[in-house]
Order: C-alpha cells, then sequence, then structure tokens
C-alpha cells in the first residue's frame, strides 16, 4: 500500500483524518490529533454527539489521573476507521470536552497504521495491509538524554503542544538540572483535568547520544516522567517512526534548525490555551465494515487500569 500523508499544525498537532460513529448510524469524516503519550483514544463530548455517540454508549469507566486526582472516565464503544484505514471496532474516553474533536492513542493507531516524523514538519503514515490486534498495553519507548548535562529520560509526546515550549521536564529534574531562570509562563488543560500554569525555560538538550541543542521546555510541577519531548524538539535531532513492535529512531548527524519560538523576555500573566478547533476533514471513501470479536479493545483490569490511566496523562497538553 501506498503511505498516507498528514499534516502537522504550527501548534505541532499531527492531524489526520478518520471517520467515527457508534455502529448504527452512518460514519461521519472527522479530524483526529495523534497523541503518541496517550494509551488510549479519546472524543470529545460534544462531537460525540454529531457521530451519535451518547452514555447509552458507555460500556465502563477508566481512572485517569489529573490535576484534581483520578477521575473515573466514561468508556464508548464506537467505529473508527483511520485515514482510510477498513473499519473496526474499539473503546475511546468520552471527554467533558466541548471544544476539541478528540485524540487518536498509540493503541488505535497500532492497529492500522505505522506513523514516522521526519526533520521539516514532515509526517507519514504508512497503512497496514490488514487489521493488526494490538495489546491494550502498546509500547511506551523511553530514550536516554540530558538536560543542561544532567542525565533523564525522554517520552516522546506528540500531544505535549505549546505556542512557545512543547517539550516538558518535571520540577525534579528541573532542579536537578540547575533551571532557575525563566522567560515567560504558559496554560495548557489536560483530559478531564483543569487549566494549570508551567514556566518556561531555555535549556540545553539531548536524545538519545545527539548533538547538544537549545529549546524552550516546560517546567511542569505535575510531570510524573522525568521529561516530554516533542515532535518539533526530537525531529530536529532523529526521524523517529512508531509501529506495533516499537519505536525506531535513526539520529542525524546534527541538529537541525527549526522556526523561532521566542516568548517574551519577562514573565507573562498566564494564559490558558483555548481547546482547538479542527479543519473541515476531507472526505474519505467508505470502505467495508470489518467488525469480528478480535477487533474490540479490551479494557485489563485491575492494577492494569490504573497503570493505564496514570500513562494517559503524559498526552496532557491540548
Amino acid at each position: 500500500m501506498s503511505l498516507v500523508a498528514s499534516t502537522a499544525n504550527s501548534d505541532g498537532w499531527v492531524q489526520i483524518p478518520c471517520t467515527l460513529s457508534n455502529g448504527v448510524s452512518v460514519s461521519k469524516p472527522i479530524i483526529l490529533n495523534f497523541d503518541s503519550g496517550a494509551q488510549f483514544s479519546a472524543i470529545g463530548v460534544s462531537t460525540a454527539r454529531q457521530v451519535g455517540i451518547s452514555m447509552q454508549n458507555v460500556v465502563g469507566r477508566l481512572p485517569v489521573q489529573g490535576s484534581i486526582g483520578l477521575t473515573n472516565m466514561p468508556i464508548v464503544e464506537v467505529v473508527l476507521s483511520i485515514a482510510g484505514s477498513s473499519r473496526f471496532r474499539t473503546r475511546m474516553i468520552l471527554d467533558n470536552e466541548t471544544g476539541y474533536n478528540g485524540v487518536i492513542g498509540r493503541n488505535d493507531l497500532n492497529t492500522t497504521h505505522s506513523i514516522c516524523f521526519d526533520k521539516n514538519g514532515l509526517v507519514q503514515l504508512y497503512p497496514f495491509k490488514t487489521f493488526r490486534k494490538v495489546s491494550s498495553v502498546s509500547p511506551l519507548q523511553r530514550y536516554p538524554g540530558t538536560v543542561n548535562g544532567r542525565s533523564m529520560t525522554w517520552v516522546f509526546d506528540t500531544g505535549a503542544v505549546g505556542p512557545v515550549a512543547s517539550s516538558a521536564i518535571s520540577q525534579r529534574v528541573a532542579d536537578a538540572a540547575g533551571v532557575t531562570k525563566f522567560v515567560g509562563t504558559e496554560g495548557f488543560k489536560g483530559i478531564g483535568t483543569m487549566e494549570a500554569v508551567t514556566k518556561i525555560a531555555q535549556v540545553v538538550l539531548t536524545v538519545n547520544g545527539s548533538a547538544p541543542f537549545t529549546t524552550y521546555v516546560d517546567v511542569d510541577p505535575q510531570l510524573t516522567e522525568p521529561g516530554l519531548i516533542s515532535r518539533q524538539d526530537i525531529t530536529r535531532v532523529a526521524r523517529v517512526c512508531i509501529t506495533p513492535q516499537g519505536y525506531s529512531f535513526t539520529p542525524f548527524s546534527m541538529a537541525q534548525t527549526q522556526p523561532s519560538r521566542t516568548p517574551k523576555s519577562t514573565p507573562v500573566s498566564p494564559t490558558f490555551v483555548a481547546p482547538e478547533t479542527s479543519p473541515t476533514p476531507r472526505r474519505i471513501k467508505p470502505v467495508p465494515m470489518a467488525m469480528t470479536g478480535d477487533n474490540t479493545l479490551l479494557l485489563v483490569a485491575g492494577g492494569g487500569v490504573l497503570l493505564i490511566g496514570a500513562v494517559l496523562l503524559l498526552g496532557h497538553r491540548r
């Protein structure tokens, strides 16, 4: 099969054309953002209503870690097609936010496509010939790296986006790396969480043995991982592909340039990023329905659910 082109907007979101329905009414085209830091896909409640998905489609709840603690988010069963793939049944978090369409997590993308991120903002989706059943615990790879020369680990998170700083480090990492000077603040809102504000710092990073490069990061006191590396920053030093088997990392000989995202030189008043309104998607030619029992994503129970909820927090910047 030929690759399917996608887009990445100026804020850093990777936007993928999909179709979505409740399995009864007609599927409708929709643009969903790909969030490699999210274990599970999610859909906004207003978008869900537009495609005939309501509380009647709820099949369970999943604890999601947010700024106010664990929140039991409803899970709905849907019929999804990603970038022209055959339709399949899956489950998505029903988010109580109304201003955005939703996100595709690793679990759903890895059933239908591999995705590669290259320099200059190039994004490529490689469709599979057949649907692939992927474990609910799809791989989340961590890369070794440094912040101002201090060792730490990175998670590649396409959901870490922002107008200035898109990558993020925890407060613990910032303290260890001696980050004390801040050049501004940035607001964000995650799935099921309240607004929060992070401080922006200019730091020197390395990823997986790359050459050092300077960028802006959010210092996030709520971050449970040491650091989240964004698409904008990781593609300065390497080409990264995500497949059902994990990640591949192809380093460049030197860091690539990127557009300047210089913040104001003095701290700014806290501002909250409004939920994104996706552009009108292109129509996708309907494909035959393929909805066997094997195509239904089953949620794991007990401690595994808590683990998945914690992992979902990684794609928290909207």
